[in-house]
């Protein structure tokens, strides 16, 4: 692997397999993993449920934010695992690996909306993790904003064979040279 610092941002709709694919990148290319619902749990935002205000929310992009700028400043590589829906949302973050000299990617998971809806029904009945309101999906399914070519994506697929997309990653990731 290069000695090139790099930021990944995550970036698709709820129950996509973000944080799936996030822990098994994680793993694989040994980065730090940070998460937002980790930091929204860890200041006990979700301790009532999972309606948490809008100053609550602020309060966690910050110190998720935050997290993310000291690991890259420290000169670890990160894999930030949230929805990141709108480009603003990645711009943001793009702006913290421009001051602290690191190469960014979007990893995309490109899932089916119909593939999502049958992972949150599965969810209800197993309760395996925190839930969405349908409400909550509508609001992110209109307002997703797809990462363009220029914001260096990697794009995952719900077909995509995890070992085949791993390797392809890696592969470019080794090959790519610091900003």
């Amino acid at each position: 692997m290069s000695v090139a610092t790099t930021l990944i941002m995550m970036c698709g709709l709820p129950f996509s397999g973000k944080t799936t694919l996030a822990r098994i990148l994680s793993r694989t290319l040994n980065w730090m993993y940070i998460s937002l619902d980790d930091t929204i749990s860890a200041l006990g935002f979700w301790d009532q449920g999972y309606d948490i205000t809008q100053n609550q929310w602020n309060e966690a992009y910050t110190k998720a934010h935050n997290t993310v700028r000291t690991a890259l400043q420290e000169g670890n590589s990160v894999i930030y695992d949230e929805t990141n829906y709108r480009r603003l949302h990645r711009d943001r973050l793009r702006q913290i690996a421009v001051e602290t000299r690191t190469r960014s990617y979007v990893v995309y998971l490109d899932v089916s909306l119909a593939e999502v809806q049958a992972r949150i029904i599965a969810n209800r009945i197993q309760s395996q993790r925190g839930d969405i309101t349908d409400e909550a999906l509508r609001y992110v399914v209109e307002r997703i904003e797809p990462p363009m070519p220029e914001e260096h994506v990697l794009l995952f697929t719900q077909d995509t064979p995890i070992h085949e997309w791993l390797s392809r990653t890696r592969s470019i990731l080794d090959q790519a040279e610091a900003p």
